[in-house]
């Protein structure tokens, strides 16, 4: 059997835990301990494959910097000379942090915002300080502005809802005055049904028009804007449309708990590091079922209803309520 080749890329969960409770986190129903780091035997595990990707992100459902050895973890990540990205909420973030890891050679810094003010934001992400994020942002943009290196790439994370649509154009605006090099704008996917009103699949002509805005706003900048796809280009080609996914052949993320995963979804379990190899796992019996299925006309369910940003159809109402998921037979 010829073995597939390594991951480019490798997301490693280094902790489950979060100094906040946002509304659209979905991690506890994982079914984990949400209180413990990896365990120091995964992450050595790992180490072998993350040296042989391109890219190395530290972080997934937790905040990288709850981990008690986050600056151990971060310098081995980076002395493997691989792109390393940390995403974080600012909450944690001191002198230490700012020195030691984001211009300790970090590569990309993303820092997740989901409003335009105090009111909005600290609602979403419940536990944070707007004020503080904001000022260590700027301060963040400023000392890169003021230092010789071309490091960390600096990006913002927003979640789009109901609440804070209108705000979007505002935050690509604030973005660009910052110098931010990059944004990514997330669909918010309600996990249960009370958040139902907050899913922009039942706006879907305000989404679009705000998208539209901060797309044109953009226009000519030199900052990378990701956005979603327009809820109207999609309804031209009906719930069934699919976009080619990448994933299972690419990239890999492994939890904290050491399950390997074939994407950022945690539903869709490949194995798990307590219990067999990585080169066993990525080249056993799931693995090789995905890549066969994940691209065809028939793909496995949690696939076919994907609400991955560039892979999700936005005609398909499983893309951003989880109860409208099919079931498999």
């Amino acid at each position: 059997m010829k073995k597939a080749p390594y991951p480019k890329s490798v997301t490693i969960e280094t902790t489950l835990r979060c100094n906040l409770r946002c509304i659209h986190c979905a991690s506890h129903l994982r079914r984990v301990k949400h209180d413990a780091d990896m365990a120091p035997g995964i992450l050595e595990m790992i180490w072998p494959l993350a040296e042989q990707a391109e890219d190395i992100s530290l972080d997934n459902q937790g905040e990288f910097f709850c981990n008690r050895n986050y600056l151990s973890i971060f310098r081995r990540a980076r002395d493997t000379g691989k792109r390393t990205t940390i995403t974080t909420n600012g909450g944690l973030v001191g002198e230490e942090i700012i020195d030691n890891v984001f211009f300790g050679g970090l590569t990309n810094l993303n820092f997740s915002i989901d409003g335009i003010n105090a009111k909005t934001h600290e609602r979403l992400r419940v536990g944070s300080d707007y004020e503080k994020l904001m000022a260590l942002l700027r301060k963040t943009c400023e000392r890169k502005r003021d230092s010789a290196s071309d490091l960390p790439h600096i990006g913002i994370n927003m979640v789009i809802r109901r609440e804070n649509i209108e705000q979007l154009p505002a935050m690509v605006k604030l973005a660009r005055e910052l110098g931010v090099a990059r944004m990514n704008v997330f669909h918010f996917f309600a996990w249960k049904r009370s958040l139902e009103k907050e899913g922009l699949f039942h706006h879907k002509g305000l989404s679009d028009r705000y998208v539209g805005i901060a797309e044109e706003q953009n226009r000519d900048s030199g900052m990378e804007l990701c956005l979603p796809t327009l809820f109207a280009e999609d309804a031209k080609h009906g719930r069934r449309r699919f976009r080619k996914c990448d994933y299972p052949f690419s990239t890999v993320t492994i939890g904290a708990d050491g399950k390997v995963f074939a994407c950022c979804d945690w539903r869709i379990v490949m194995g798990n590091l307590n219990e067999a190899s990585f080169d066993d796992i990525w080249n056993g019996e799931r693995y090789r079922q995905l890549r066969k299925t994940v691209n065809s006309a028939h793909p496995q369910t949690i696939c076919a209803n994907c609400g991955v940003y560039f892979v999700a159809n936005t005609a398909n109402p499983a893309a951003f309520f989880m109860w409208e998921m099919p079931q498999d037979d």
